[in-house]
């Protein structure tokens, strides 16, 4: 027995500097970028997994003879990899989301921090989704110890555009999300209560999936406590197929998560032509810019704690987007295209990748 594990030990020890060895070799037989994602993107849900899908479009995934590692954040990324790419002389590149901190109710927050810490260090670049994340960054993990910029995520904006004609339909609102915690939504429920005292009539979009059933159950109640039972529609998970279709079943999008660093849904509503009402933490604001692609609410910053915003602002802020909403939805839509288009997203990876490669050349 102890011979068998000898050996497993010896073979690994073997592989581990052998195999960046064979990545070196690989690496030299040409120029251009090829990307390895560091395999587990490709299984998760949500952010990583959208960048992951947008980005092996231009850079498809390569398993064996990459010349770049991409890594989108720490949790889909072993740092036995990263060590190994150091040691073929592969560049590493780090898109930095947000991070955990004491106000995102996870438990063990510093030490997942601390997991992280590893593969942000060894990066030879980093692309933070916004400043808010190169602040969390450099609050909670460490300096950027390499070339680093802020590269927002985007957006294709041929495929997300808005319909072509407003449909005849009271004011509806959408928050889209996995929703697996109800701070972001009892807010806006609160805020719709308060609107439809103040409107003839106006609907609110819930679409997303509810991590468990009892949370769900809670939003049903909540609507009937309040009286709006007959505005609110929960339509549930939908497919990434069908997002643009669900984007403009509505007319203003609603995001009250706070301390978000990059969320890719507020960019691809504001493509879609719909105006933002968000909180003013975390990285949305620098997304929806203040008065231009819609409205921040007022919410004070705290890394300790989550700050709810009052719903009274929230319903404000809807009324001040519904009384110029086409001029909301024209300034959300170029913003959208100036700014967060996907093909400036590649033209800058292009660049990084290439820029990467001439200087271990």
């Amino acid at each position: 027995m102890w011979l068998a594990s000898a050996l497993k030990r010896a073979r690994a020890a073997a592989g581990s500097w052998l195999k960046p060895l064979a990545w070196r070799w690989a690496r030299g037989r040409d120029s251009g970028p090829r990307v390895n994602y560091a395999s587990a993107a490709a299984d998760k849900v949500g952010g990583p997994s959208t960048k992951f899908r947008s980005l092996t479009r231009r850079f498809p995934h390569v398993e064996k003879g990459f010349n770049i590692l991409y890594s989108f954040n720490a949790d889909n990324t072993p740092a036995r990899l990263c060590r190994m790419a150091k040691r073929a002389g592969i560049p590493i590149v780090y898109n930095a989301n947000g991070v955990h901190i004491k106000a995102g109710l996870v438990e063990d927050w510093q030490e997942e921090n601390e997991r992280r810490r590893g593969v942000f260090e060894m990066a030879d670049y980093v692309l933070f989704q916004s400043e808010f994340s190169r602040e969390c960054h450099r609050r909670f993990i460490a300096e950027a110890s390499c070339p680093s910029e802020v590269l927002y995520n985007a957006v294709d904006c041929r495929q997300f555009s808005p319909a072509a004609a407003r449909p005849e339909r009271p004011l509806t609102l959408l928050s889209t999300a996995r929703f697996r915690d109800l701070h972001r939504l009892l807010p806006l429920l609160d805020a719709c209560a308060i609107l439809k005292h103040k409107m003839q009539d106006m609907r609110f979009i819930v679409a997303g999936p509810f991590l468990r059933m009892r949370d769900e159950a809670c939003i049903r109640y909540s609507c009937r406590r309040l009286g709006i039972d007959g505005q609110v529609e929960i339509r549930g998970p939908y497919i990434r197929e069908d997002a643009e279709a669900v984007f403009r079943s509505a007319d203003v999008y609603v995001h009250a998560k706070q301390v978000d660093a990059c969320p890719n849904a507020v960019i691809e509503a504001m493509a879609c032509g719909l105006p933002v009402v968000c909180t003013s933490s975390g990285g949305t604001p620098e997304l929806v810019g203040d008065g231009e692609g819609g409205i921040c609410v007022p919410c004070e910053m705290n890394y300790d704690v989550l700050q709810f915003p009052e719903p009274e602002l929230i319903a404000e802020a809807v009324l001040k987007v519904a009384a110029d909403l086409d001029g909301f939805a024209k300034r959300a839509r170029e913003r959208a295209v100036r700014l967060f288009d996907i093909e400036k997203w590649y033209a800058r990876h292009e660049e990084v990748f290439t820029e990467l490669l001439e200087g271990r050349s």
